[in-house]
């Protein structure tokens, strides 16, 4: 692929600025309606300031103290700035927000260059059309607690958003501050920049605009490095204890059974996100044929965009073979970083690439019919639109089936954009558009073999889009089409919005949270320590105390293998699981019913705990001290 590396800026995209604002506000306008939610970078930041007392042994001391990232010195300065969970946990739900919307509606724009191209990939976005193609990583929209990964793929991807809107001493800046934000999910943006150090070497372009870049690039970095180190040295502990030292047989075999047996983030992903993956590739390959013979700006934006996302699956799918060649031998280099996410980066650019070709402009792209793209654009829209009302009258077992998800949306888009693509790609040539052709009825065949439901959708947006190239005149409602996407649009957006709301919880508090730390604090254990059920969640966050294990607890191995033996000793003693093997035969929960009250002694008495949370259902032959809906605080005697 032939990439052109020259930023000569084009005309401004209309409305872009303004739609920019829009959303920007409409994050804001989101999370007031809906409630700040807990996030995830508030239980660290608790640990970090001090805010929750940990034994100073306790791996998550050790993780946070160790987990150099702006997004964690961000909160903290906030916690700071502003004590209490509102204003932490407010500013990271925007910035999810932020981080879901904004890369598909810039790089909508981009593509399409036509801001209402941005507005209706953002607004797919939102509805979760995506979300059923989850690699090993998962995806989130709304609500979500777990934005570190989300919110890191939304900023790499505003970067290249930016370079793709020409905007390279701004796009240069933000992968120099992605280190601060998320180093793990900078690789692939170094690959980039490499790209096109050797396009520029390969064809030079004037040099004005390319050395601000490389000036906005440094300055990124000596950004990065500040940031960074402010935070450690404002929130350094002098007093860690390291985990204690293991032999390095014993390190890996622990980090490989986690990763073979419980580790979901880092396995091969199945194959929902290959056939996603190759339905991209088909879908760039078209639209690049497409462009070949149409003199348009995008052309500059398409190019770049692949560019970016064919260095991502090159390294995703370079260390899946790495992985599947060795097993459980791969070196923990490859795997640590969690490579798979990178897939996460392709369904945004996926839906902006949609809405770009799907969306007419005023000036007419080449493979464009405007009245059959208005239609196939506005029949998916309203399906997401009546989506709630179908849900509701559709009896049970038809909408658990078929309408309980928006990815139908997405199939239908395939099929949409595919025949409307191919009649015109290489200036419709015959060998050309039938082997497209060939090509793409092949994947919606595979596609029936994995989804039936998805290959019916992708065959109805086919249908609609035969229908309306052929009997769908184009008289003067195409001067109405933006409005027409638009009042869909709103009705989408007003709808997410009225759901919000309706579900409103601001930062909730369970009851039997609320009742336990007020008996901790009665009975004057307000810095106490529970030990917690397996996997549970923001059990800390909403009591205030110290937990021994959270549902992340054995997920710092996989990114910190030196804390490996030291969290499977934990654990084996705790709950009964051994890493380094498959699931032991006797669920956790019959553990912690069958151990006696000695054993609990031993147990608290090595780890520094005196209470113990049950999950509904679990008895304990200890001494209750609170009951609510089930679950019980129990105290050891």
């Amino acid at each position: 692929m032939s990439v052109n590396t020259s930023i000569e800026k084009p005309a401004p995209i209309r409305g872009l600025r303004a739609g920019l604002a829009g959303w920007l506000v409409f994050a804001i306008a989101l999370v007031a309606l809906r409630g700040v939610r807990w996030d995830e970078n508030y239980e660290f930041t608790q640990v970090l300031t001090g805010a929750v007392k940990y034994p100073v042994w306790h791996p998550l001391v050790f993780w946070v103290h160790h987990l150099y990232t702006g997004q964690l010195y961000l909160t903290a300065f906030l916690m700071e700035a502003f004590p209490g969970a509102f204003a932490a946990n407010a500013v990271r739900n925007v910035f999810f927000v932020w981080a879901t919307v904004l890369p598909p509606y810039l790089l909508g724009a981009a593509l399409g260059r036509n801001a209402l191209a941005g507005h209706v990939a953002a607004v797919l976005m939102l509805a979760g059309i995506t979300i059923d193609f989850n690699a090993s990583y998962p995806q989130f929209v709304l609500p979500g607690m777990f934005s570190n990964g989300h919110v890191g793929t939304g900023f790499a991807l505003v970067a290249i958003a930016a370079f793709a809107l020409r905007r390279p001493a701004l796009a240069f800046f933000l992968i120099g501050l992605m280190p601060a934000v998320h180093i793990g999910q900078t690789p692939q943006l170094i690959l980039f920049i490499g790209f096109l150090l050797l396009a520029r070497w390969l064809r030079p372009q004037r040099k004005g605009a390319w050395r601000r870049a490389d000036f906005a690039l440094l300055g990124g970095l000596a950004a990065s490095t500040a940031i960074l180190a402010a935070g450690y040295f404002a929130w350094r502990d002098t007093a860690l204890i390291t985990p204690p030292a293991t032999p390095a047989r014993d390190v890996h075999a622990i980090w490989a059974g986690w990763v073979s047996y419980y580790d979901m983030h880092r396995r091969p992903p199945g194959i929902l996100p290959i056939l996603f993956t190759v339905v991209f590739i088909l879908f760039a390959y078209l639209t690049l044929l497409g462009l070949g013979f149409a003199k348009d700006p995008a052309k500059f934006a398409w190019p770049i965009t692949i560019l970016y996302v064919g260095g991502a699956l090159l390294i995703a799918l370079s260390v899946m073979l790495v992985q599947i060649l060795l097993g459980p031998q791969v070196p923990e280099f490859f795997l640590t970083w969690v490579p798979y996410r990178l897939w996460n980066h392709l369904p945004p650019i996926l839906v902006a690439g949609l809405a770009a070709v799907l969306v007419p402009r005023f000036d007419r792209e080449p493979w464009q019919a405007p009245a059959a793209s208005t239609v196939c654009v506005a029949v998916a829209l309203a399906f997401l639109a009546i989506g709630p009302t179908l849900r509701a009258l559709a009896p049970i077992e038809l909408a658990s089936r078929y309408l309980s998800s928006t990815t139908p949306a997405l199939f239908y888009l395939f099929g949409a954009v595919f025949t409307l693509l191919i009649p015109h790609v290489a200036g419709g040539r015959r060998p050309v558009r039938n082997a497209a052709a060939v090509i793409a009825i092949t994947v919606l065949l595979v596609t029936a073999f994995y989804h039936q439901f998805g290959a019916v959708c992708a065959a109805a947006g086919a249908m609609t889009a035969l229908f309306a190239r052929r009997m769908v005149p184009a008289p003067g409602w195409l001067r109405y089409r933006s409005e027409i996407i638009g009042s869909l649009l709103f009705i989408i957006v007003a709808q997410i919005a009225i759901h919000e709301f309706v579900h409103r919880e601001h930062l909730a508090r369970g009851k039997f949270e609320g009742v336990a730390a007020a008996y901790l604090q009665e009975q004057g254990e307000s810095k106490a320590l529970l030990a917690s059920p397996m996997g549970q969640v923001l059990l800390q966050a909403q009591t205030g105390h110290a937990v021994l294990a959270d549902l992340a607890t054995p997920f710092l191995i996989g990114y910190r293998t030196s804390m490996g033996p030291q969290i499977n000793t934990m654990y084996t003693d705790l709950y009964g699981v051994d890493f380094r093997f498959p699931s032991p035969g006797r669920h956790w929960k019959q553990v912690w019913a069958e151990r006696s009250p000695e054993e609990w002694r031993r147990l608290g008495a090595t780890y520094g705990f005196r209470f113990v949370v049950a999950p509904e259902g679990v008895i304990l032959s200890l001494d209750e001290a609170v009951a609510v809906n089930g679950r019980r605080l129990y105290r050891i005697r």
